[in-house]
């Protein structure tokens, strides 16, 4: 198994990756203040999963010592599941091909996102090595 943090801008990532887990686990989860998503690919129903759940934490100076708590108030509300037609990718590659080239267009991935994607890649090898 290997982890990978990254800092992106004020973005913290954190990537797991494991040949030899036994279950087929393709998800990612963007946490924010008020509210959570969750993208599982394997879902084939709800793949996109929108929590509203978050925590507050009380602020330290409004406490005396003795009464001060690390207890949040966590506030639970709907889960919603945004309807989504679901599109192979290598699909939608191809039409994003054949429309770059039919329509005389830049292409989305074109070399100098292939430059990025590799410069991450190094930076990434060089943190592991």
């Amino acid at each position: 198994m290997s982890t990978i943090f990254l800092k992106v801008n004020n973005t913290s990532i954190e990537i797991k990756s494991s040949w030899l887990n036994p279950q087929k686990i393709r998800k990612i989860i963007i946490v924010g203040s008020k509210k959570m998503l969750l993208f599982d690919e394997m879902d084939r129903i709800n793949p996109v999963k929108i929590y509203h759940k978050y925590a507050v934490y009380p602020k330290i100076d409004t406490f005396k010592k003795k009464f001060f708590t690390q207890k949040a108030n966590i506030y639970y509300g709907k889960t919603f599941f945004p309807n989504i037609n679901y599109t192979s990718p290598l699909t939608l590659e191809m039409q994003s091909f054949i429309n770059s080239v039919n329509n005389n267009k830049k292409p989305k991935t074109d070399g100098i996102f292939s430059l990025k994607v590799m410069s991450l890649i190094e930076k990434v090898n060089k943190k592991i090595s």
